[in-house]
């Protein structure tokens, strides 16, 4: 199984050897750009008809899914945190939530 803090220190990493700044607000700015990527890609890929969607839009969706992840497991890195306990709690959190349902 993957360890999410390894890969939020390979990406912090990776970020930085490609040059970007990695400072929090820089990376929380990037994320922006992708989760708007993200929702460019899934536009276009739900008004398409079943039969017309192709791997590629899947792929595309995908990736800009991956990349979000990618920026927020950078943040997390910058900021020490160890995510894989702060994504447990995040979980037991929303699953005591009571959601009304419309």
């Amino acid at each position: 199984m993957m360890n999410l803090n390894d890969v939020a220190e390979q990406a912090r990493m990776l970020a930085k050897r490609r040059g970007f700044n990695t400072d929090v607000l820089s990376t929380l700015k990037h994320c922006a750009g992708e989760v708007i990527e993200a929702t460019e890609a899934y536009t276009q890929f739900e008004y398409v008809a079943n039969s017309d969607r192709t791997k590629a839009k899947k792929e595309a969706m995908g990736q800009e899914l991956a990349d979000i992840v990618i920026c927020a497991l950078t943040a997390s890195a910058e900021l020490g945190f160890d995510i894989e306990e702060y994504i447990g709690e995040a979980m037991q959190k929303n699953a005591r939530r009571a959601y009304e349902t419309a």
